[in-house]
């Protein structure tokens, strides 16, 4: 009887740790904490997921008065809908709706590669380590916590400002919205694991 009241009362005490950690998790990913921003920034960083960023930073390049475009050099392949049959890397594919949008190739600076936020982060803060000038960094809303802790991780979160409209696109149903942020709570869920050393899957 001893053994089992002393098991409950460990399980009680993991589950409810367990759940706080979880809500303050859900929390900052639906509420995310933003800086106020800048008028002008010189930098608009681009983090891979999806094109809504890409266009979204385009925007943002030309109301910011920026000089360069930082972009994820996301290794993966996808199909490349100007040549039949052939494949093209993420990276290409924005890169091409970034010129579509008027902003020259040699104002958009590839970093990495990256294969999730975590390696965009490191690869960022070796370009930036040395710069006391203010970035503004694009992704979707339910990024921006994981991006924060990523950034702070890196030493870079004094020099970082998230764009904080970017949420859902429109043409994801309210099926698609839910699971992107159930998913990211799992990476977030991830995130801290990593530190324990248990890793549940590699992410972006």
């Amino acid at each position: 009887m001893r053994f089992l009241s002393s098991f409950f009362r460990t399980f009680g005490i993991i589950s409810f740790t367990f759940i706080v950690f979880s809500v303050v998790v859900v929390y900052g990913v639906t509420n995310p904490r933003v800086s106020e921003l800048a008028g002008t920034y010189k930098t608009i960083v681009i983090l891979s997921g999806n094109p809504d960023r890409v266009i979204l930073a385009s925007r943002l390049y030309y109301d910011k008065n920026a000089k360069f475009i930082f972009l994820s050099k996301e290794p993966r392949l996808i199909k490349n809908y100007n040549r039949k049959g052939a494949r093209q890397f993420v990276y290409q594919y924005y890169s091409q709706l970034l010129v579509k949008r008027g902003i020259e190739k040699d104002k958009i600076i590839l970093f990495g590669p990256s294969k999730n936020t975590e390696d965009e982060f490191k690869a960022l803060s070796q370009i930036l380590k040395n710069s006391s000038e203010r970035v503004l960094v694009v992704t979707n809303t339910y990024h921006i916590s994981r991006s924060i802790k990523n950034a702070e991780k890196f030493g870079i979160d004094h020099i970082i400002d998230f764009y904080p409209g970017l949420d859902i696109s429109a043409e994801d149903n309210k099926k698609n919205i839910l699971s992107k942020y159930i998913l990211e709570y799992f990476k977030t869920l991830n995130f801290y694991l990593k530190y324990v050393g248990i890793n549940i899957f590699e992410y972006r």
